[in-house]
């Protein structure tokens, strides 16, 4: 029933001619998952949010042009730090999170919410969990977040901070929808990323190895380091690797652009590039190896020797 319900509102979206469609979409899909988790059955979930055409024509239809009604917003910076975290797994759907080197051995977060949205943690074990819930209030509030789909394409961001300490026992699992992150300065273990269509970007980090999953976001990586593989499957998204070191890289990709420089020197790296028109192979010796993937995207690679 969800996929069916997906794919009629997809029908409707379509007819608005709605600028982002499957950020709509994965917002309406994870929020009918997030129910069921909470024990709610299929059925009452479809019924409280209607049919898709109605929830079309509610947000993006004429009555849309009319902006929502002003609400008193109470918003505000929040500050949490735990200790001995070992994983850190992010659920969001907008936010925009950057992730930072912390001064000292405590995991801080930093994050602002408002009226419609806010960060939920949970710190079981080892394990820190941090999860955006939205605050719903039928229709009117779906259609404040959906209020900049019309022009812009994203919904509102919101802005958080996780600083992490230098730490390779740290494992990152982070899914996300239309937020923007960015890792910088960070020495942490395994990181496992699932995007939308937010963008990403990576300076100066290193990770024990990476498996990056994405649509159509942009993934910008400068000056990172990946002890064992990075993995990355993207659909439409281009992707940016600039003098990272790194013996094992993947990349499968169908239209998004793909443009490499590589550290020869220090990577070592034998390159395949493969396509559905093209086979070229690069090789500078060694035993790691370049697999790239890809249906109609330009790649472009080149390897700098400092």
């Amino acid at each position: 029933m969800l996929y069916e319900f997906i794919e009629e509102l997809r029908f409707e979206l379509c007819k608005k001619e709605v600028e982002d469609i499957e950020n709509v979409l994965s917002y309406f899909e994870e929020m009918i998952r997030d129910r069921m988790e909470n024990g709610e059955d299929i059925e009452t979930i479809l019924a409280d949010l209607g049919e898709p055409k109605f929830i079309a024509d509610s947000l993006f239809g004429e009555q849309n042009e009319v902006k929502a009604p002003e609400r008193k917003v109470e918003s505000g910076m929040h500050r949490t730090t735990f200790a001995d975290v070992r994983e850190i797994k992010s659920d969001t759907v907008s936010y925009n999170i950057g992730f930072r080197l912390a001064p000292d051995k405590e995991v801080i977060l930093e994050y602002e919410d408002d009226e419609y949205s806010t960060l939920e943690y949970s710190l079981r074990g080892r394990k820190l969990h941090i999860e955006q819930k939205f605050k719903y209030h039928g229709l009117e509030s779906l259609r404040a977040l959906f209020s900049s789909f019309s022009s812009k394409g994203r919904k509102h961001a919101y802005n958080a901070t996780l600083y992490i300490p230098a730490d390779e026992d740290i494992d990152i699992d982070v899914d996300n929808v239309s937020g923007d992150f960015s890792f910088s300065n960070l020495k942490s273990g395994k990181l496992d990323l699932d995007t939308v269509s937010g963008d990403v970007s990576f300076h100066s980090s290193a990770f024990t190895e990476a498996d990056i999953d994405g649509v159509s976001g942009d993934i910008d990586l400068t000056d990172t380091l990946f002890e064992d593989e990075f993995s990355i499957d993207l659909v439409s998204g281009d992707l940016k690797m600039n003098r990272c070191v790194c013996p094992k890289i993947k990349i499968d990709t169908v239209s998004g652009d793909i443009d490499l420089l590589l550290n020869e020197k220090r990577s070592n790296t034998n390159v395949s590039i493969s396509g559905l028109h093209r086979n070229t192979e690069y090789k500078t010796g060694g035993d790691a190896s370049l697999k790239i993937e890809t249906v109609s995207g330009k790649v472009n690679y080149s390897f700098s020797e400092d």
